[in-house]
């Protein structure tokens, strides 16, 4: 059927599809570079051990039949000890508060991170939908040693999910990207989808 009503959209969007953005968050290293660089297949952004390299907040779009995610890579959570970190900082602070939905990733073999500290980190949340992603599974051998540990993340936060991931050998990254569609809010695309 065609129309000639001009304002009618040229491809228009098929109902239920879900937009938003979506902050990818966690401590210097834990491979949110990585990870974003793998869900896109293009290289936005840099990986490297050196910390720190991911200075200010990025951008990657991705584009699936249902639904768009405007991904925010953010620098590694830190305690700034000054002006740059101070500035990294508040563009961590600035994505959370943009995004619709947060990803916290967690190095598995960091033993920096626990439980007890995400709790802090998440009080900027403020009820939006967190996904904790534990990353780097491939390193660890017997993976029933990450039960207790998902067990010590649920105390700690009501995560609408929390999925062991590898990024680098884009392990659960499937799963990831399923539950964060459910979790994105029925929109029109940010950002033409061509």
């Amino acid at each position: 059927m065609t129309t000639n009503d001009p304002t009618a959209p040229e491809n228009p969007i098929p109902a239920g599809f879900r937009a938003g953005y979506v902050a990818v968050v966690g401590l210097p290293n834990a491979g949110k570079s990585t990870l974003l660089n793998q869900l896109l297949q293009f290289k936005i952004s840099i990986v490297t051990r050196r910390p720190q390299t991911t200075r200010k907040n990025l951008l990657g779009i991705l584009n699936g039949e249902d639904y768009q995610i405007v991904f925010i890579d953010t620098p590694g959570i830190l305690k700034p000890r000054y002006n740059l970190q101070r500035f990294m900082m508040k563009q961590v602070s600035a994505a959370i508060a943009d995004a619709d939905v947060l990803v916290y990733l967690i190095d598995v073999k960091d033993h920096r991170q626990r439980p007890v500290d995400l709790q802090r980190q998440l009080a900027e949340a403020q009820g939006k939908p967190v996904i904790l992603l534990l990353n780097k599974i491939d390193l660890v051998p017997d993976k029933r040693n990450l039960l207790p540990l998902i067990g010590d993340y649920h105390r700690v936060h009501p995560f609408k999910a929390i999925i062991p991931v590898s990024a680098e050998k884009n392990d659960g990254l499937d799963q990831l990207l399923q539950v964060l569609t459910g979790c994105l809010p029925e929109s029109p695309p940010y950002y033409p989808t061509d």
